[in-house]
């Protein structure tokens, strides 16, 4: 029996969701499904569709009113600005109804099967829509993640009651909804991302970036308070007054002003800027990661870090900060390292310096396997197709 899937995401931008959507649909070309993948915000990298699906969009107002402000320039940043505005005098009321229509919409194509792949919007539309079945993926902290939702944890929990399944990222991210939403706690499992391993492989080679010489570390997340790229500065300043040539290279799209000037203030601070490198949003970041000598991932959380197992697939030994799934990813010492965010440093130093430990890092990854078919495996489960 063919299976009708929708997946409803926040937006078609570059970041982790849609990246692990993209990987897990890569892995999923069957003659039983047939998958829609369905935007709020339709501007991004991945406007133009994921593997193995085809794509809507969103109403165009929605589209526009689900943007961010800040993304926007010239007329688009007037016109998103402007039905914001228009939206907020309504008291929400344009909005309401634009969710409604969606909310139509989507029922009227009779799905088997609606994912809210992600949390916020995608999770609070589909939990209004009746289905067979509606799955909601995680993808963070849920616990750090309420402590920042416009909603009361009540109200986020509700939220929940109408799915099936409740898919985490990790077993760090089952336990903290477990946690924070315990009435729907039940129906948390977890399901590692997967990952296109052959993509990546492929993409790694496709150019050699212009590293300077010296020893070579690259940062990659989005500019953003929880990724604090803003503390590599403090941590950079700290390796080149112990006598060491390191440059630090970070990418990732600017994300919040407040941290992408937090940045830019850090370096100045420090007088970095030859050592610093701020290269932005990089379409493919493989080659980067493969080629410097070491990742970096600075975040004060993280639910499943796409960019470490990237790391390790491609032979790049890590250095994580301590955030709650970092063991679940890292094992200390031995294929990557782990340090709170002020012994970063020096753990950075004694990488450089330990020849001998590093080696044995690199060496160890060497053997680190991946296995997608796993993921599809219980992904197929989950929707009710037997392998």
């Amino acid at each position: 029996m063919r299976k009708k899937i929708l997946f409803l995401v926040e937006r078609l931008g570059c970041g982790g969701i849609n990246r692990s959507l993209e990987n897990l649909l890569s892995i999923l070309p069957d003659k039983n499904l047939d998958i829609i993948v369905m935007a709020l915000d339709g501007t991004g990298q991945y406007q133009h569709g994921f593997p193995n699906s085809k794509l809507f969009k969103a109403n165009f107002i929605l589209d526009r009113m689900t943007r961010y402000i800040g993304y926007e320039h010239g007329l688009n940043k007037y016109i998103t600005g402007g039905l914001k505005l228009i939206n907020r005098l309504s008291d929400r009321k344009i909005y309401s109804q634009l969710c409604r229509r969606l909310e139509h919409q989507i029922d009227r194509q009779h799905f088997d099967v609606l994912i809210a792949f992600g949390e916020g919007g995608p999770s609070k539309y589909i939990s209004h829509i009746t289905a067979s079945k509606k799955i909601a993926w995680i993808h963070c902290d849920f616990k750090s993640y309420l402590s920042q939702s416009r909603y009361s944890a009540e109200e986020e929990n509700a939220t929940y009651d109408s799915f099936d399944n409740i898919v985490c990222v990790s077993e760090f991210t089952r336990r903290s909804f477990v946690q924070a939403c315990p009435s729907n706690g039940h129906k948390a499992i977890r399901i590692y991302n997967a990952l296109d391993i052959k993509k990546m492989t492929s993409m790694s080679i496709e150019c050699i970036p212009e590293f300077s010489d010296g020893f070579n570390i690259v940062t990659i997340g989005r500019i953003d308070p929880i990724k604090r790229p803003s503390a590599v500065p403090s941590v950079l300043s700290k390796i080149l007054s112990a006598g060491k040539n390191v440059h630090w290279y970070i990418i990732g799209p600017p994300a919040v002003q407040s941290e992408v000037d937090r940045l830019n203030s850090e370096i100045k601070r420090y007088g970095i800027v030859a050592n610093i490198h701020v290269l932005g949003e990089r379409k493919n970041p493989y080659p980067y990661i493969k080629n410097a000598d070491l990742l970096v991932n600075t975040s004060s959380s993280e639910a499943c870090p796409y960019v470490i197992n990237e790391a390790k697939i491609l032979g790049t030994p890590v250095v994580c900060t301590d955030f709650g799934s970092a063991s679940e990813f890292v094992n200390n010492g031995i294929n990557g390292f782990i340090a709170p965010l002020d012994k970063l440093a020096d753990t950075i130093i004694r990488v450089i310096e330990d020849q001998t430990l590093y080696r044995k890092n690199k060496k160890n990854l060497a053997d680190f396997n991946f296995d997608n078919g796993i993921i599809k495996q219980e992904f197929l489960k989950l929707i009710d197709i037997d392998k």
